[in-house]
């Protein structure tokens, strides 16, 4: 299949105009507008301000990283490779905690706070909090590309290293270093998430930078200050995603022949009974708990049917939105992929650069920019 030769610069024209121009111009039309105060007065706002905001937002993100690649990767490995009963309905279930937005996981602990404070010996409208209730939300995009990686690498190096070697070293220095990239990429979109993520530090008051970003575009009307507070968040974000594609890139780590026809699998042993208790516990915490809360809170029957019969327009509308931005967003990322993969040239290349944009900014900057 070769697309007409008119259809590739439209598309690219397109995909400047839709996704890239709002951010360049979000990014560079406040320096040059007319609005009170001047580019030295606005600096100014980085102070010892930004190194609150600075060391919050790292470290909100390298927390919730670190305890999602302690939740996600042996959650993958134990429902990738290990005699879990009933593994594969366990691997459909880790997809739910996704389908639960991190601001209802946000208003969940809230609710428990004095049971978290219980527990934890901490309040949850803390930065130690943000971090427990993002990793919630999150952790499944580390366990999900670490079971993706599991089922693609090569086998037949598996088979070839258990002749001579035994299983633990099979999975430590075979296993774990083949699905390592898939780990990295995991990782690398749990950190931009939790960098860019505006709803839970908002709703458990912890200082990042979304949140000054916010105040100044619906407090004080500054888009000059809202966007040299998004700077930071844009260069970090755009530096891991170019050591993403760096990392990834032409590495030999997956084979169409996948050497044994079935995955290599661990028996347990009496550890079986500790590795399911801890997957039910990462299972109750972020999917079972919210969802009884919320069931709690909404109270009876009758309120689910009151909602619905008075908010039915708002809920079509918001299905007919979803749909029509996933068809918009799936056709132009077919024909963008498409013309990265097959242009192996410099417009190739820019262009998959660029296509990861969108991925630095956070949101809450191009909802104020509009």
């Amino acid at each position: 299949m070769k697309l007409p030769r008119f259809l590739i610069p439209s598309i690219i024209t397109l995909f400047f105009i839709i996704v890239l121009l709002p951010i360049f111009s979000m990014m560079v039309v406040p320096f040059f507008s007319e609005i009170p105060g001047s580019l030295a007065s606005d600096c100014s706002l980085f102070d010892s301000r930004h190194l609150t905001l600075a060391r919050n937002s790292l470290g909100l993100a390298v927390g919730t990283t670190a305890l999602c690649l302690i939740i996600g990767v042996p959650l993958a490995f134990l429902l990738s490779r290990a005699n879990l009963w009933g593994n594969g309905i366990l691997s459909i279930i880790l997809i739910i905690p996704i389908l639960i937005p991190p601001y209802i996981h946000a208003i969940v602990w809230t609710n428990l706070n004095d049971y978290f404070k219980c527990i934890f010996h901490c309040d949850v409208h803390s930065l130690w909090g943000a971090m427990f209730v993002l990793t919630l939300a999150y952790f499944p995009f580390v366990a999900l590309a670490t079971q993706g990686g599991l089922r693609r690498i090569d086998r037949n190096m598996e088979e070839a290293s258990l002749l001579y070697h035994g299983r633990w070293k099979t999975l430590t220095r075979i296993t774990f270093p083949l699905v390592m990239p898939h780990i990295f990429s995991g990782a690398i979109f749990v950190f931009i998430f939790s960098l860019i993520d505006f709803c839970v530090p908002d709703i458990l008051r912890v200082r990042v930078y979304p949140i000054e970003i916010f105040i100044q575009f619906s407090a004080f009307y500054n888009e000059r200050a809202a966007a040299l507070f998004s700077l930071p968040l844009i260069v970090i974000a755009i530096l891991l995603i170019v050591l993403q594609r760096w990392y990834m890139k032409d590495r030999a780590y997956i084979q169409v022949s996948l050497g044994l026809a079935k995955e290599i699998t661990y028996n347990l042993g009496w550890f079986i009974i500790p590795a399911c208790c801890f997957f039910f516990i990462i299972l109750g915490l972020s999917t079972i708990l919210p969802l009884v809360v919320l069931l709690n809170t909404a109270g009876s029957f009758s309120n689910y049917s009151m909602i619905f019969s008075t908010s039915i327009e708002q809920i079509l509308y918001s299905f007919i939105l979803a749909f029509i931005g996933a068809v918009l967003v799936m056709s132009l990322s077919f024909f963008v992929s498409y013309i990265i993969e097959r242009a192996k040239t410099l417009t190739g290349t820019l262009l998959g650069f660029a296509s990861f944009i969108p991925l630095a900014i956070p949101a809450i900057t191009l909802d104020g920019s509009d």
